[in-house]
């Protein structure tokens, strides 16, 4: 039912072509430095700058695919379910045998089972593929086309933002030749945000053991936050919290003024002096690369935040190393609801 999607990708004129490079460069030069916004600059009703992307190119896919972590040998592992050898050889790919991975082979030729030489991915890069699945050529990859939309809002952002949360509907890919435009407008500003739930959900679903914080962002005191959530913090000895809401925190240290149960910032840098060298080196030594490094959280769509393990392979290991605890500059967080749009033209014109 899909042998004629197949189109033919859209060839661009040399002046076209300028016209899209320099709207490519107005972008990168609009926040090249990184400067963030600030609250009381920021009016509802701003545009953010025209981001434009492509034109897209089987090059440009496949290079997009290949930067995604599981391309790079040893900082990958999936998280199967219990008696789950390895869950990859249970894709599904739905479209038939030449979309499924060669699992024996592959012990042979690591292609076989990489996803995009061969496997459910390879439709991205090979038309003739693409066609089979009702695609009019190759097209983008969705995970890529995310990491569009949270780009472009980080960029403006500038190095004290931050992203905490985005909603992307992809209404149509963006096929081999096609030319994608961003463009935004603030619509709400907030001084507040529902961190008391979301942060009580943090704590305990990281189970973590130390929590190190700002005492106060904007006119926001976390310190004040976390005795609302748990008022036996503020009873127990700075910094070695006995807590039966959060019974795995063990030290609570603050950047900022003092509070009740907490350790100050300064006192916390210095009891480092007091580990063993030994024992710290120990600790390191027994960092396997399967281990989970960081949670990232983000605003989950029903009960509550979702989250992502990211494990301890050697690129986290060089961050750990080469890195050090410092007190960061002063800087303000504000929050900004933007909703943006995202336009891929024009789109492949299937032959019949």
């Amino acid at each position: 039912m899909f042998e004629n999607q197949l189109g033919d990708s859209k060839r661009w004129a040399r002046a076209a072509l300028g016209d899209v490079e320099k709207l490519r460069r107005a972008w990168l030069e609009s926040n090249r430095t990184g400067v963030s916004p600030r609250f009381d600059e920021v009016k509802v009703g701003d545009a953010l700058p025209r981001r434009v992307i492509g034109p897209h190119t089987i090059a440009s896919f496949t290079t997009e695919y290949r930067a995604f972590l599981f391309n790079i040998w040893g900082t990958f592992h999936w998280v199967a379910p219990p008696g789950t050898e390895d869950p990859w050889v249970y894709q599904d790919p739905g479209w038939g045998k030449d979309f499924a991975c060669d699992e024996e082979d592959a012990k042979i030729d690591p292609r076989k089972r990489d996803g995009l030489y061969v496997g459910t991915s390879r439709g991205h890069i090979d038309a003739e593929r693409a066609s089979e699945v009702g695609m009019a050529g190759g097209y983008g990859n969705g995970a890529t086309v995310g990491a569009w939309c949270t780009d472009y809002l980080a960029y403006w952002a500038g190095h004290d933002g931050m992203v905490r949360h985005t909603k992307a509907d992809f209404r149509t890919p963006a096929f081999e030749g096609d030319v994608t435009y961003f463009d935004a407008e603030i619509i709400d500003k907030q001084t507040e945000s529902t961190w008391p739930p979301e942060l009580d959900y943090l704590i305990r679903a990281s189970a973590i053991s130390m929590l190190l914080l700002e005492r106060s962002v904007l006119s926001r005191d976390f310190a004040a936050v976390l005795a609302e959530l748990e008022p036996a913090i503020g009873a127990s000895r700075p910094g070695r919290p006995e807590s039966a809401r959060y019974p795995f925190l063990r030290r609570l240290a603050a950047i900022g003024e003092p509070a009740p149960g907490i350790e100050a910032w300064d006192e916390f840098l210095a009891s480092g002096d007091e580990e063993p060298r030994e024992l710290v080196e120990a600790t390191a030594a027994a960092v396997q690369p399967s281990d989970a490094a960081v949670l990232f959280f983000s605003p989950g769509p029903t009960s509550g935040p979702s989250w992502k393990a990211h494990r301890t392979g050697p690129e986290w290991i060089s961050a750990a190393c080469g890195s050090r605890i410092s007190r960061p500059r002063s800087r303000t967080i504000p929050r900004f609801l933007a909703k943006g749009t995202s336009r891929v033209t024009p789109m492949a014109t299937p032959k019949h």
